[in-house]
């Protein structure tokens, strides 16, 4: 689909409480791809604004959990906590592989949907996930705390929550119990319409796109 430079350039997001933030903390594009789908690096490229960092074609799409371990890895200091801020619709299940069983108060939180209070509540990513191969790599404590986008029918919500969330999560206004975040990770919404005004802002906030499975458990 061929995109329109001038919505690119001047999205109409009205009830935008903020009109632009730049982040401390590293910000990652979580671009998602349904497990058993047919996606690839190229097609899933298609779906970032111009301005985006691009995917690396090398990369195979990857766990969430996988990759916030990772990063956490990489960031060292294994005696502090490494605190991820994670942005999502809270109805696309990039959530799905960062939650145990005992998550009941985050599931509870993302099944309440349009009325999910836009800061969720802070879980530790647990240590024992079998999902992923990257934990013996970092003993360090991981904090997640969510902040909710929005649901996929109400985008408008997404464009308006937008750098609040950014600004939320990196400087840890009204989160003290968990402070300001080590890294932000946005999840890629629809490419057309109010969904790339959303992108094309976030495009100039992030430092690095990944295609992220989804739809796992």
């Amino acid at each position: 689909m061929a995109r329109s430079s001038t919505l690119e350039t001047n999205p109409t997001t009205p009830g935008m409480k903020y009109r632009h933030y730049s982040p401390t903390a590293p910000v990652l594009l979580a671009v998602g791809i349904r497990q058993s789908g047919t996606d690839s690096t190229t097609s899933s490229s298609s779906r970032l604004p111009f301005s985006a960092p691009p995917l690396d074609p090398t990369r195979p799409a990857i766990g969430l959990a996988e990759l916030i371990r990772e990063r956490a890895a990489a960031h060292g200091q294994e005696s502090s906590t490494f605190t991820v801020g994670l942005m999502s619709l809270v109805d696309l299940g990039l959530f799905d592989d960062l939650l145990s069983d005992d998550e009941g108060e985050v599931r509870r939180w993302l099944a309440s949907g349009k009325d999910a209070d836009p800061l969720g509540p802070a879980f530790t990513l647990s240590s024992d996930d079998d999902k992923t191969t990257a934990q013996e790599h970092s003993s360090q404590n991981i904090r997640i705390q969510p902040f909710s986008l929005g649901t996929k029918d109400d985008l408008q919500t997404a464009a308006q929550r937008l750098f609040e969330g950014l600004r939320v999560l990196d400087e840890g206004a009204g989160i003290e119990e968990v402070g300001g975040c080590d890294l932000i990770v946005v999840e890629a919404l629809a490419d057309d319409g109010i969904g790339l005004a959303v992108m094309n802002r976030l495009a100039k906030a992030a430092s690095e796109s990944v295609l992220v499975r989804v739809g796992q458990s």
